[in-house]
């Protein structure tokens, strides 16, 4: 059975963080390399890199701490952490999510999603503002987009529009696929997708699948391995954003 593991980076304000999550474990038909190891190791890879560049002083030590979370249970692990929030200190200021990030079947794309939540409108324009800066650079995606309210992914719990009165934190997905092939979304009004591919329908968004979703074949083999620039493009626009989010940018 998978664990849930939770660590803090700190920063200059105890009082505030932003999580940096992925669900640990996979469906029961298959290994899990994409869905959800990609994420798993996005988050670990964000860790690392943020610790290792404060104590080289090529950054300063974040305004807020940084917390690093990997789900024993996609959704259950999730519930019971938002359920033990209210014993929390700290104040959740966004949450980062990472799933299905380490391949896509047909196009080469990130997404971000939902942008059409009310509370996710400074981190999705945080976050599209920073794969827009860094559209085909080095380590980047060339197309990106923002997608609209598409759940089934831990991110959600985080914002329980169901139960009066609860909370509702920013919280966005990062994925490079969905499902186990391409289908289109209705772009949501004021948020076109990035440099997009030519000939897409007007209003309309493709969005990427995997092949061996919930599947045997999600190996490294076949999915991971393939694509692993994936999952940089995830690390590098998760950690940007939140970096840009603390500084107020």
């Amino acid at each position: 059975a998978a664990h849930t593991v939770v660590a803090t980076l700190p920063g200059r304000d105890h009082s505030k963080y932003v999580l940096f999550c992925a669900h640990g474990d996979s469906d029961s038909a298959g290994p899990g390399a994409d869905d959800n190891a990609s994420g798993v190791a996005i988050v670990l890879e964000i860790a690392r890199a943020a610790a290792a560049a404060i104590r080289s002083g090529k950054i300063q030590r974040p305004a807020w701490d940084l917390r690093f979370a990997s789900w024993g249970g996609e959704m259950s692990s999730t519930r019971e952490y938002v359920a033990s929030m209210a014993q929390d200190p700290s104040r959740l200021q966004a949450v980062i999510n990472f799933d299905q990030s380490g391949f896509g079947s047909w196009k080469d794309a990130l997404y971000v999603e939902p942008d059409d939540v009310a509370a996710n409108g400074a981190l999705i324009t945080v976050v599209r503002a920073v794969m827009k800066d860094h559209l085909g650079s080095r380590g980047f995606p060339e197309h990106a987009a923002s997608v609209k309210t598409l759940g089934g992914t831990d991110s959600y719990v985080f914002q329980n529009t169901r139960t009066e009165g609860a909370t509702v934190y920013p919280a966005v997905t990062l994925y490079t696929s969905a499902w186990d092939r391409e289908r289109q979304q209705p772009v949501t009004e004021g948020f076109p997708p990035l440099n997009w591919y030519p000939g897409e329908k007007p209003g309309m968004v493709t969005i990427d699948g995997d092949a061996f979703y919930h599947s045997v074949g999600d190996t490294p083999a076949n999915t991971t391995d393939t694509e692993p620039f994936n999952m940089g493009w995830c690390a590098r626009v998760g950690l940007l954003s939140a970096l840009r989010l603390m500084s107020g940018q």
